[in-house]
Formats: structure tokens, sequence, C-alpha cells
């Protein structure tokens, strides 16, 4: 029985070059169930990142904030701060259901500041996008 999924990955917004103040609501679906929002505050330059390579331009963006992302019994977080009252039991996921994720930035948001994903050669914190399952075995009937 799967107990909690949780996704972790540096995203920030996107602007022309960067802008650290270009909001940016990125929403997110497990399954194509939405299961809430974040606003990003910005598409961060100024300061390399710190696992860029030397190629990239300093012009452009350089970082974003690490965010997780978590479907419970509980509901759905991002850092630990409910973002729906989605959760994990309605996906009844198992070793056929597959599990996809999905990052939008839809162009009916209230702010439609672009997605920037960044992977384990980019940013700040050396990781491509992490997902984790948690579950507990089922009961046999008896």
């Amino acid at each position: 029985r799967a107990d909690q999924l949780s996704l972790t990955a540096e995203l920030g917004s996107e602007a022309p070059g960067h802008n650290d103040v270009w909001p940016s609501d990125i929403y997110f679906y497990l399954n194509d169930v939405l299961l809430g929002m974040w606003t990003s505050p910005g598409d961060f330059g100024g300061t390399k990142g710190a696992l860029n390579p030397e190629w990239w331009n300093s012009n452009m963006n350089q970082y974003g904030l690490l965010k997780c992302i978590t479907v419970n019994h509980e509901g759905s977080f991002i850092d630990g701060v409910r973002i729906s009252d989605v959760c994990i039991d309605q996906f009844k996921l198992d070793e056929h259901v597959p599990i996809r994720f999905r990052f939008e930035v839809p162009k009916e948001a209230e702010h439609v500041g672009g997605l920037t994903i960044y992977g384990r050669s980019f940013g700040n914190y050396g990781q491509d996008i992490r997902m984790k399952l948690e579950y507990s075995p089922v009961k046999a009937a008896q």
C-alpha cells in the first residue's frame, strides 16, 4: 500500500535573461490530478549557480529553490505546507499503475512567469528530479 510519494526538484521561474522578481505560478499534477500550486518568486541570476558549467552564460538564470512536493494519507504538501486535500489513497498506486508527475505554468495563471527545472549539473543542489515512494505491506485477507 502506497503511504507517501515525495518529489524534490530545483525550480525557478523563466524570464528573458534573468529577473529575481519574476513570479510564476507552478502547478503540480500526479497522474493528471492537480495536487496544488506554488508561486516561484523569481528567475534567479546575478550570482553564478554553484554547479553551472563554465560555458553557461552569466546573463542567464543561474539557480532555483529546492522544493519538496509530498502526497500522503493526510493530503498534498510543498515543503511541509498543505497545498490541497488530495491524498495518496485517491491514486490506488500499485505495481500496475504508472506514476506520471507534471509541472505546468498554465497560460491562464495569475503569474505566468515560466518554469526552469535544474538538474544535477546546474543550479545549486546537484541533483536531478528525485521521486521517493514509501509503502507498507498489504495484510492478507483471512
